[in-house]
């Protein structure tokens, strides 16, 4: 789903991108802690498989986004310690059980 399907989520990410002269790239690195933090999360939170794919993607690119009608480098290669640092939130465990009645 994040990159073996034709229309994978890093291949449209990387194509949005490139509609404004951005090149983005993402490492085998960044593929694997996304893979690992949707994983993480889905199995700790409710269960969104490919939906939960798409956020974090977004939440990845969110900056570059932003700046893309002005960047200031037009080419972005993402690696596994800047997906960390863009989903710690998604990293830390919650207790959900204050939420319980």
């Amino acid at each position: 789903m994040c990159i073996r399907d034709r229309y994978n989520l890093v291949s449209q990410q990387t194509a949005l991108f490139k509609s404004e002269q951005i090149s983005l790239g993402f490492s085998d690195e960044a593929i694997n802690a996304i893979a690992e933090i949707a994983y993480e999360s889905n199995t700790h939170t409710e269960n969104l498989g490919a939906r939960r794919l798409h956020s974090l993607i977004e939440k990845i690119v969110e900056d570059i986004s932003f700046e893309a009608p002005n960047p200031e480098k037009s080419e972005f290669v993402l690696d596994g310690e800047y997906v960390r640092s863009k989903l710690k939130s998604f990293l830390q465990k919650s207790d959900l059980s204050k939420y319980l009645i």
